[in-house]
């Protein structure tokens, strides 16, 4: 797996700042560290 960077934004204006061409938000149900394992998804 490649090295990642999480940012836990607490609002909306923290998560909108943060966001990046290769981002991707997390909630409850993702399983964006599996795809992250597989090397299916890349995200910053």
């Amino acid at each position: 797996m490649r090295p990642f960077n999480y940012t836990n934004a607490t609002t909306k204006d923290q998560a909108l700042q943060a966001f990046t061409e290769t981002s991707h938000y997390l909630a409850g149900g993702t399983n964006l560290v599996d795809l992250m394992k597989e090397d299916v998804e890349r995200p910053d």
